[in-house]
């Protein structure tokens, strides 16, 4: 499951990425990078867009693949485009524990 270190490791990366290089231009984008200073949000409303960039079309769905994770790293964001291009690692393992592994994630956000 999804918590507040990996997200504490997500808003890390989002500071680097601004102070590097400014908000992106690209709505979606900063909004979501804006979103991660709010104390309100939640390790699933943080993680979304990247697992739905990352999911199209891999078999499981954005929220299952969130329920599913229970460690992610190696989280960087660069500019794309006028959004971010999102890299991450992450290690899931199924409720029933027949699907497990690591992968690592990317995509435009």
């Amino acid at each position: 499951m999804l918590n507040d270190d990996m997200l504490d490791d997500l808003v890390t990366a989002a500071y680097e990425y601004v102070t590097q290089y400014g908000l992106p231009t690209e709505p979606e984008a900063r909004d979501w990078i804006q979103s991660l200073t709010r104390e309100d949000t939640t390790p699933e409303q943080a993680f979304a867009p990247m697992f739905d960039t990352y999911s199209n079309g891999l078999g499981f769905t954005v929220d299952e693949w969130m329920n599913m994770t229970y460690n992610i790293e190696g989280i960087s964001i660069r500019p794309d485009r006028g959004g971010v291009w999102v890299n991450f690692d992450f290690e899931f393992e199924s409720e029933d524990g027949s699907y497990s592994g690591e992968r690592g994630g990317s995509g435009h956000i």
